[in-house]
Formats: C-alpha cells, structure tokens, sequence
C-alpha cells in the first residue's frame, strides 16, 4: 500500500509521537491543541489535493479487505466473550447460559453469512428487485432499509478501521434481515391470493 507523506518532517514539526494502545492509559496520539489541529488538517487536504488517485486507491484496496473480498491475513474478529479492564467497573463472568450461547456462536463464526462481503451482496439483491411490480405493496420499506444498509456501508469506504470486527456490519444484518423477511412475506402472501382466486374460479 503506497503512503502518501507530503511534509516527511510532519510529525516531528508537531511533536506528535506514535505509542502502542494498551488498556485505557495509553492513547494512539497525545492530546492535540487548536493550532496542530488545525496545521495537522491543512497538510492531509494538501496530501489528498495533491495525490487523489493513490487516497483512492489506499480506500479501495483497504475497503475490500475489509469487506473481506480480499484476505491481507488479519483476522475476522466475530465476537467478544469477554471484558477489557476499564475504569467504569464494567465486568464480565462467564454462566452456563453465556458459554452455551457463545459456543453456538463460535461454530458458526466462518460461515458465509459472518462474512461482509454476503450482506453487501444480499443488499444490492434487494436493491435489483425492489422495483418490480410484484413487491409494489412492501416497496417503502424494502427500499428504505436497502438504502440505509448501503449509505451505512459506504460510508465506511472512507473510515474503515484497520481491522475487520463483525460488529460494524451489525446495522447491515438487522435492516436487511428486516428487508428480506418483508419481500419473502410479501412474496407468499401474493402465492396465497393467486391460489385463492384460482380456488373461486374453478366454482
């Protein structure tokens, strides 16, 4: 992945240095003043300005690994049976019922619907059919949740994290978990009438 790094003395002109993230003391950048944030912001827009193609390429290929259409070797972090240390007290012990309940869910983790790459599809699926006069009835609300799945997925196009949990896609399972159980009862509630009116005109 190229970098773009238009002032390589950047960093050291704002005394920025880079820490590791470890538990809740320590922060990826120190705490920034009006005036670096300001001169931190004019060199990005400068970079992007000055660069647009590679910003766009870096998004892209980020994005799809994200998506995990392509596999940079980061796992897939599914779901989390446990609690960092924190400084509010929140804590985590572990029952019969949550290990049962957490196991199912761990047998299921590298299946093709814990993939994002499935609800991407499964969105633009939506989007291909809503339109059809057979789903004129549930239009609205399908095309509403397919949009919204889609506007929240793109817009992690540009803030993507540098690595994939499955809880970012969990507004994308709901709304079109949503949207398909609405177009399937749609769907059998018009093979119902059509098996009705056949039944009446064959009296």
């Amino acid at each position: 992945m190229q970098i773009i790094d238009p002032t390589p003395s950047l960093l050291s002109r704002l005394n920025i240095h880079l820490v590791c993230f470890v538990l809740d003391d320590k922060h990826l950048l120190p705490p920034l003043n009006d005036d670096r944030i300001v001169e931190l912001r004019h060199y990005w827009l400068k970079g992007l300005a000055a660069h647009p193609i590679v910003y766009l390429k870096n998004k892209t290929h980020g994005f799809l690994e994200f998506m995990r259409i392509t596999n940079s070797g980061s796992s897939l972090a599914v779901f989390y049976p446990y609690t960092h240390p924190n400084n509010f007290g929140f804590t985590y012990t572990p029952n019969r019922l949550s290990l049962a309940f957490f196991r199912r869910i761990e047998a299921r983790q590298t299946v093709f619907y814990m993939k994002p790459w499935f609800w991407l599809l499964v969105n633009l699926f939506l989007l291909l059919i809503v339109f059809q006069k057979k789903l004129r009835a549930v239009k609205s609300p399908v095309l509403i949740l397919s949009l919204s799945s889609l506007f929240y997925l793109a817009f992690e196009f540009f803030v993507f994290p540098a690595d994939t949990e499955f809880r970012y896609f969990y507004w994308n399972c709901l709304a079109l978990s949503l949207a398909v159980i609405i177009t399937i009862a749609e769907f059998f509630k018009q093979v119902a009438l059509k098996s009705l009116l056949l039944r009446g005109s064959s009296y």
